[in-house]
């Protein structure tokens, strides 16, 4: 499932490797979310061509190949997301 991060304020002051300050914004959102919240993403920038990346910039994508206890698990730690998200 692919997530549109646009409404996820990071910090500025969050920090993080600097392998990911040189990439996409894709990145650091997903970096945030593992540390923040517990839940790995995958930035999607990496599906795309250099030409095209820019595309990708603000979804990260979530894999639910996972046992249901997992997910539950996994929604629950999200939640710590709620603050960062930025209302409509």
């Amino acid at each position: 499932m692919l997530v549109n991060t646009s409404r996820l304020e990071i910090p500025d002051d969050f920090e993080s490797l600097d392998l990911i300050k040189s990439r996409g914004r894709d990145w650091r959102a997903a970096w945030f979310v593992a540390k923040t919240a517990g839940v790995v993403a995958i930035p999607v920038t990496d599906f795309y061509s250099k030409e095209h990346e820019a595309m990708g910039e603000e979804w990260i994508r979530f894999a639910f190949c996972k046992d249901p206890q997992t997910l539950r698990d996994a929604g629950d730690r999200l939640l710590k997301l709620k603050p960062y998200i930025r209302q409509a």
